[in-house]
């Protein structure tokens, strides 16, 4: 769960990156919980009492107390020196009173959503929950998935298709307008990022991750969903020695 706060005292610009955050919390598979706060005060209260964000994203024109003074506060009072923050505001004059706060970034009003993913991936990165996610392109955009939801990838045609848990056979919801499928290869799926996560490249077609396999025999896999997933001709020597290997490891105690 991501925890982010909001504060503005204009209404609508809270809506408004709510509504973006939730936008990113679907394209980038991460729960994400928005807070709103229309005040400098009611956020430093909140902070008082112990409350804590992952990501504050805090407009500098408040009334009373400033966003800067929130910084202040945070930094200063609260002596949180890794709190991350983003500065909103109607202009870019505020870069030198900024720096002592050393926010992650600064947003322009009015809000372009593409200015927002591109803060939000970045925090992705920096809380390291980058390298807990699939990355692959849907068209021009840039898209993620838990890899732990990742059941298996098919690729047709050179179409790869993701299977998540839970989704009765479908990589996304039957209404979801993006399904999970983007162009590209299994081997280079498999070498640059999911090989180190224990999936098993087992058919030129199939890519699956180990932890849902529940029975191996010689020619194919049974998922825990019972999916049956070929083993190709090729691969069978491999995945025999390997599931030798898992077996003498559990005999061990290993794993």
């Amino acid at each position: 769960m991501i925890r982010i706060a909001v504060v503005d005292d204009v209404c609508e610009v809270c809506t408004q990156l709510e509504k973006y955050l939730l936008q990113l919390s679907d394209k980038y598979n991460q729960e994400i919980e928005v807070e709103p706060f229309y005040s400098g005060k009611s956020i430093c209260d909140a902070l008082k009492k112990h409350d804590s964000y992952d990501l504050i994203f805090l407009d500098i024109e408040l009334d009373q107390i400033s966003g800067i003074d929130v910084g202040k506060f945070i930094r200063d009072t609260l002596e949180d020196e890794l709190q991350l923050l983003v500065y909103i505001s109607a202009n870019s004059q505020y870069s030198l009173q900024l720096h002592q706060m050393h926010p992650l970034d600064f947003l322009i009003k009015e809000i372009q959503f593409s200015d927002v993913d591109k803060i939000f991936k970045r925090f992705l990165k920096l809380q390291k929950k980058w390298s807990d996610v699939f990355e692959y392109k849907y068209g021009h955009d840039s898209m993620m998935v838990k890899v732990k939801n990742i059941r298996y990838l098919k690729v047709e045609n050179r179409m790869i298709t993701i299977f998540l848990k839970g989704s009765d056979n479908l990589p996304f919801s039957e209404n979801a307008e993006h399904k999970g499928q983007y162009y590209g290869t299994l081997q280079e799926a498999y070498e640059k990022q999911l090989k180190q996560h224990g999936f098993l490249y087992l058919h030129k077609a199939y890519l699956v991750n180990s932890e849902y396999i529940a029975t191996y025999e010689y020619h194919q896999v049974i998922l825990t969903d019972h999916t049956i997933i070929p083993i190709g001709s090729s691969k069978r020597k491999e995945i025999r020695l390997l599931q030798m290997q898992m077996c003498d490891k559990m005999e061990k105690g290993d794993i």
